[in-house]
């Protein structure tokens, strides 16, 4: 399985801003890794940045984490060959989903559970994405995606033959 790891802009006001950023991102990419890693067979580790965040911010990433073998992409175009996209807030996720057909998943652990109602935005993204509130659903949800990524898929393709609102 090919995981793509896609951040939402990632703002470099201060150093401990910075730093609490980067270390966040070093962990869920080390927690990707490790899960695609005891999984065996040909798994692979994408990183997408965020086109807006500094530079400096990804290198630290990168070179920190040097021992995974991450490979870091420049664009979505490049991202045709993910399973999954894995991102917390960045709208990258629709523009995955909806232009490769495939899930993504909205890692949320700040938020102990998502409930809007009836919103349309929310019963949308349900349709067309996974959600991870926990290091457990992010887990749980890695760990069975080749039993449950065919029925999002249908998700996806029902969605965009529907009416949007």
């Amino acid at each position: 399985m090919t995981i793509l790891y896609a951040p939402s802009f990632r703002e470099d006001f201060d150093l401990l801003h910075a730093n609490c950023l980067c270390t966040y991102d070093m962990q869920v990419l080390e927690i990707l890794f490790a899960l695609n890693k005891k999984r065996g067979g040909d798994n692979r580790l994408l990183y997408l940045p965020h086109p807006k965040t500094p530079a400096r911010y990804h290198k630290v990433i990168l070179e920190s984490l040097n021992y995974c073998s991450i490979a870091q992409l420049p664009n979505l175009q490049e991202a045709k060959e993910a399973d999954i996209l894995i991102t917390d807030t960045s709208n990258i996720a629709l523009q995955f989903s909806l232009a490769f057909l495939k899930p993504s998943l909205l890692y949320l652990p700040a938020f102990t559970s998502i409930d809007f109602g009836n919103d349309r935005l929310y019963c949308m993204l349900q349709k067309i994405t996974f959600i991870a509130t926990s290091l457990k659903e992010l887990k749980a949800t890695l760990n069975t995606l080749e039993n449950t990524k065919d029925s999002k898929i249908k998700e996806i393709a029902e969605f965009l033959q529907g009416d949007l609102l």
